[in-house]
């Protein structure tokens, strides 16, 4: 496979073209920590819609009150009320993946909360996972599928590792307006 996005940055931009009908909608961007953050931002912006930080894992989703909520809050740059999907259009990001695991439960809890519609979006994925979300989600949009972790990390120039604080910076930026 070759390169496709210089970075995750203009992975966002090329996502945000495809999801253009979802400009100033009633949605949400929730992405995934922390290459998710990147894309999403480029989502949010472009569409002029709100971004959140969501978990999977020991936090399932962005309005959970179990588990780190401190780890929430930091990655939300500090604020501490996530954006309930209740009667929103949830447009779920990462930028790239393999295993639809941690996706699968975000999308569960954003379904169980009340999204009004899920849709995954996608730089890069494998085949299969996509597949698997198929029934999952009211649609799914991916750009490029690989056939293996490896070649994910391909579609990007520059794919290089994101500090917590990059998150944070970037989730602070478009949320303190």
């Amino acid at each position: 496979m070759m390169s496709l996005f210089t970075d995750r940055a203009e992975a966002g931009r090329h996502l945000a073209s495809k999801l253009r009908r979802f400009n100033g909608a009633d949605a949400v961007v929730y992405a995934l920590p922390r290459g998710g953050v990147s894309v999403g931002a480029e989502i949010a912006e472009s569409l002029g819609v709100p971004l959140d930080v969501t978990f999977a894992g020991k936090i399932c989703a962005p309005w959970e009150t179990s588990g780190s909520t401190t780890r929430a809050a930091t990655a939300r740059g500090g604020a501490s009320r996530p954006i309930l999907p209740a009667g929103h259009i949830a447009i779920v990001v990462d930028d790239g993946f393999t295993s639809g695991v941690k996706l699968q439960t975000v999308v569960k809890a954003l379904r169980w909360h009340g999204a009004k519609a899920v849709v995954v979006a996608q730089p890069v994925a494998a085949l299969a996972t996509i597949k698997e979300f198929a029934g999952l989600v009211d649609e799914v949009i991916c750009i490029e599928f690989a056939d293996s972790a490896e070649n994910i990390g391909r579609a990007y120039v520059n794919l290089p590792r994101i500090m917590d604080g990059e998150v944070e910076d970037v989730v602070y930026r478009l949320t303190s307006h």
